[in-house]
């Protein structure tokens, strides 16, 4: 089963974002690896990449520098696939289209799913 991991800000309510994919059918399709799903300590994504080189979704709503970090060494460094989503919401970067080459826009918990199955259809299909 092909791993995707969640790279995202823990400066927003991520326990939800988490519920919505677990109560998916996406969470039956993919092996998703969310990091702080079990704990608030630091995630070795590093360790992970190198090993299990899974697919990379950058949940970037919310700006914080580890995400990006995480993205853009496993995407740019270690050639790993990479999805970029936000909120319509929110205010993101234009620089996203600068560490990203598939970035998707969604209104709501239901609109990131279906987006998000849509945009690991097409990276998986690539691998």
């Amino acid at each position: 089963m092909q791993k995707v991991y969640l790279a995202h800000s823990t400066h927003f309510d991520y326990k939800t974002l988490y519920d919505s994919i677990r109560s998916s059918l996406l969470d039956s399709k993919y092996d998703f690896i969310l990091p702080h799903e079990n704990s608030d300590e630091q995630f070795n994504s590093k360790e992970l990449f190198q090993r299990e080189r899974p697919i990379i979704v950058l949940e970037a709503s919310f700006w914080s520098p580890g995400p990006f970090i995480e993205f853009g060494g496993g995407v740019w460094m270690l050639g790993l696939s990479g999805i970029t989503m936000y909120n319509k919401e929110s205010r993101f970067s234009q620089s996203l289209d600068e560490i990203s080459q598939r970035i998707f826009i969604y209104k709501d918990y239901p609109d990131m799913i279906s987006k998000l199955g849509s945009a690991l259809e097409k990276v998986a299909a690539e691998l």
